[in-house]
């Protein structure tokens, strides 16, 4: 289940997940969305290792600022990924 964060300008939503153990590692899923007129523009991205997947309509350029809005909020994001 994901959670909302917080609306980013141009109805671009930030979401995350609670904390999720996987293998050796506990992890937190951070997802943006953004409705486009051919449906939504989609992202995920794992913390702490900051790989994506479920990618669709987001550029490289775009990715990489969704990147460093998630690195400057990741301390706050897992404090709320524990409720």
């Amino acid at each position: 289940m994901l959670y909302p964060y917080m609306t980013i300008e141009n109805d671009l939503e930030m979401l995350h997940s609670h904390l999720i153990q996987e293998e050796d590692a506990a992890v937190v899923y951070v997802q943006f969305e953004k409705p486009i007129e051919e449906g939504f523009k989609t992202g995920r991205c794992k913390l702490p290792s900051y790989e994506w997947s479920r990618v669709e309509n987001f550029t490289a350029s775009e990715l990489q600022e969704l990147e460093e809005i998630i690195r400057h909020h990741a301390h706050l994001i897992y404090p709320c990924a524990f409720y």
